[in-house]
């Protein structure tokens, strides 16, 4: 049986995530004092603790250390996947595992590009970020909201919002009758505001963030030109050891080249946990971990309601205790671990 790796943190680190996994696993304090070291951030922000406002700045480091954090207990264990994937910034983790992005090279990069990336809840008063996306420094937003299952989403959010809303992530369906799709449109704040405005009360979106940039939009074009290309200009890539499944398209990324361009394009195309499902199922994946800090790990069903439902296991890792039932899952599921080494 195949065993594939999920890594989905986005919005989903909480202040003090990972401090079971420090305490108990030496390899996990390795890797927290090594990022420390690359990094010059010190290890209780790397623990998530601390005041929410100054945690959010380096948000996608903690995300990123506590799934690699995961994955190396895992290996200590002899427990490794065949296949990699990931949401977002998930991805381009996966890609880390799968030795084509070096550790030391990624860390840097997220802490140098860590601030567009914050998400915060709106609060009254905050009107603009120091780095948006134009417009004065004027903040974006990005909702979460359910539409018609059979639009095409992208279409639907340049359509709904007159050409200034973009399709940020299509999570897939809503429901069981698969009549509602659940997506995150983003925009410039006026834009999103003015579109909210023309809802009706029962379409209102689930939840309102403020971002600096607007995530997996055109929006981040031009921080894309000044900032990321020129670090991705310093940064080696080599090819994947293992298959790793793109969330932007129907593809599997195998060389290096590949990788490289998921850096980039992560930060100005759509991500897609449709299409994670999709590749996964083409690589012929029985089960897979969710590792690290994940909304949608937490709210997974049990392993064997999945497996009765023709759906692949989902199993979440994120923390000690789920450490001891991802592992008895395996074998329940009857995953070889000597394949899986």
């Amino acid at each position: 049986m195949t065993l594939a790796y999920v890594t989905h943190p986005m919005m989903a680190h909480e202040v003090g995530s990972g401090v079971d996994l420090y305490e108990r696993h030496e390899v996990v304090r390795d890797l927290y004092r090594q990022v420390t070291d690359w990094t010059g951030i010190d290890v209780e922000r790397l623990l998530r603790e601390g005041p929410e406002a100054e945690l959010a700045a380096v948000a996608p480091v903690c995300q990123a250390l506590l799934s690699l954090a995961v994955h190396d207990v895992l290996a200590s264990l002899g427990i490794r996947p065949q296949v990699l994937a990931g949401m977002s910034l998930g991805n381009v983790v996966g890609a880390c595992m799968a030795g084509a992005i070096d550790r030391r090279e990624l860390f840097v990069y997220l802490a140098e590009t860590s601030a567009p990336q914050q998400m915060l809840p709106r609060v009254p008063g905050r009107e603009a970020f120091p780095d948006g996306d134009g417009r004065g420094g004027e903040a974006s937003t990005v909702i979460m909201l359910a539409i018609p299952f059979d639009r095409d989403p992208a279409e639907y959010a340049l359509e709904a919002g007159g050409g200034a809303l973009h399709l940020v992530s299509d999570m897939g369906p809503a429901d069981p009758g698969l009549t509602l799709r659940r997506v995150c449109f983003g925009g410039l704040r006026s834009d999103v505001d003015k579109y909210l405005a023309q809802l009706p009360q029962d379409q209102q979106p689930f939840a309102v963030t403020d971002v600096p940039l607007t995530p997996h939009s055109p929006l981040r074009q031009a921080y894309v030109d000044e900032v990321i290309d020129p670090l991705l200009a310093g940064m080696t890539f080599s090819d994947p050891e293992r298959p790793v499944v793109s969330c932007l398209d129907r593809t599997t990324l195998t060389t290096g080249e590949e990788v490289r361009t998921l850096l980039r394009e992560n930060h100005l195309r759509a991500a897609s946990l449709p299409l994670i499902s999709d590749g996964l199922e083409r690589h012929g994946v029985s089960a897979y971990f969710v590792v690290g800090p994940s909304i949608a790990g937490r709210y997974a069903k049990q392993h064997t309601e999945s497996k009765k439902a023709g759906e692949i296991p989902m199993i979440p890792v994120e923390n000690l205790e789920q450490l001891q039932a991802a592992i008895e899952a395996l074998y329940e599921l009857n995953v070889d671990l000597g394949v899986a080494a």
